[in-house]
């Protein structure tokens, strides 16, 4: 929040599922935020997640998210459409589309499953591989899932999961943030990984048409130089 409000025309931060009140309680945000401010501070940041856009489109070809797609076919329109400033997980009328980008995993297999998490869903390289097709993108990158290396590709390298919390819950997992470059036409995107052993950031060098995307725990940081197309 303080690196989007010093630069508001560089970085963007998307919503992930722990920008929520559930679990603010499970995880201690919301004790930690009472115990520091107060209880109208804490309500402010509440509206401040439930306004952040659910996704965002890197130049024109990568599609950045928290968790993941639904199982059934969608554009990118339909994100965008999406209603942001009155929704919470634990509401009756939250869109499953909403659900689906916040928590839903990629699988090996084909086809889409219910997630064990209960809520979002496991999706499989065919549903990648239509997402992409149907949008005209050529990557996914996300989050969520703890990665040991601090980073994993699957689906033929068309979704990378970047997780940027070193030992995140005391494991010894590596934090590592992707460095996404493109062509002058901004369609082919060259991704570098970088793995961060103890969750130190590397020093950001100013190279152009360069984006580094960090998604520290339950939200990502796109920093970016170049064109980009952002859904709000």
């Amino acid at each position: 929040m303080g690196a989007l409000c010093s630069s508001p025309e560089t970085i963007f931060l998307a919503r992930g599922n722990h920008e929520d009140p559930e679990l603010h309680w499970m995880y201690g945000f919301k004790n930690e935020c009472l115990g520091k401010y107060d209880t109208e501070t804490y309500q402010v940041i509440c509206e401040f997640f439930k306004s952040l856009p659910y996704a965002h489109v890197i130049g024109t070809s990568v599609f950045v998210v928290h968790g993941g797609i639904p199982p059934q076919p969608i554009t990118l329109n339909d994100i965008n459409n999406l209603p942001r400033g009155n929704i919470f997980m634990q509401d009756a009328n939250v869109p499953e589309l909403a659900a689906n980008l916040l928590w839903s995993d990629p699988q090996n297999n084909e086809g889409a499953c219910n997630s064990i998490r209960g809520i979002g869903c496991k999706f499989g390289p065919d549903i990648v591989n239509r997402f992409l097709s149907d949008n005209n993108l050529s990557l996914i990158i996300r989050s969520h899932e703890v990665k040991t290396q601090g980073f994993e590709y699957t689906d033929n390298h068309k979704v990378l999961t970047i997780f940027s919390a070193s030992h995140y819950g005391g494991g010894r997992n590596n934090a590592a943030v992707a460095q996404v470059m493109f062509t002058s036409n901004f369609r082919s995107p060259k991704v570098d990984i970088v793995v961060l052993g103890h969750g130190v950031l590397p020093v950001n060098s100013e190279t152009p048409h360069q984006v580094i995307l960090a998604i520290l725990a339950i939200i990502f940081i796109v920093l970016v130089d170049y064109l980009m197309v952002m859904l709000s």
